[in-house]
């Protein structure tokens, strides 16, 4: 193990780097990390799909102290899982990686339907938002708003929780997610 906050070897936790982009998603800023490579699958494979819940530190920890200053005044709203696949993993993977960021997160989304999107046709993804649920508009109005997720696909998910923020109250919105699924990266970080 590299240190007590990273749960990699360091060859591994070298061929895991950071490749930031920015892109938009219905005109709100969306910032991704990493590029969904082999390296990220497999982490991600082992954090979410196997329950590794110590891994929840290697998606940040190299852009931990950069995070609030690029972010300051935010707090973090994850995107929410369903209640029976966090039973499941055991936590909620969006949850842990907030927790590694040192700005405050809040829940105000909520999933409370069972659906796995990675089963879903790109159809039915359009219409993910009726599979969400905006339960905390207190906990956002009037503040700017960090969504977090882990994997940007078709940016269904992404979009639709910025729309109910925004609904709801929030005075500015972006995003930042892990990794954005793509051929073509996005222009580079500001």
């Amino acid at each position: 193990m590299l240190n007590e906050k990273v749960s990699l070897c360091l060859r591994c936790y070298n061929s895991f780097a950071p490749k930031m982009i920015r892109f938009p998603t219905n005109g709100v800023p969306t910032y991704s990390l990493f590029p969904y490579n082999e390296a990220f699958r497999n982490a991600l494979y082992r954090f979410k799909g196997c329950g590794d819940i110590e891994l929840a530190s290697i998606f940040t920890c190299r852009l931990s102290f950069i995070l609030p200053l690029l972010f300051p005044g935010y707090v973090i709203v994850p995107v929410p899982s369903s209640p029976g696949h966090d039973e499941k993993r055991g936590f909620n993977q969006v949850e842990e990686i907030a927790k590694t960021i040192p700005l405050p997160f809040v829940n105000a989304l909520s999933k409370p339907f069972e659906h796995k999107q990675s089963d879903m046709s790109a159809e039915m993804r359009r219409k993910v938002k009726q599979f969400l649920r905006l339960t905390h508009p207190e906990r956002i109005r009037g503040k700017k708003v960090l969504l977090l997720d882990d994997v940007y696909t078709t940016g269904s998910t992404c979009a639709a929780c910025l729309d109910l923020l925004k609904k709801g109250g929030a005075r500015k919105t972006k995003a930042l997610v892990l990794a954005k699924v793509s051929k073509k990266q996005g222009e580079g970080f500001p």
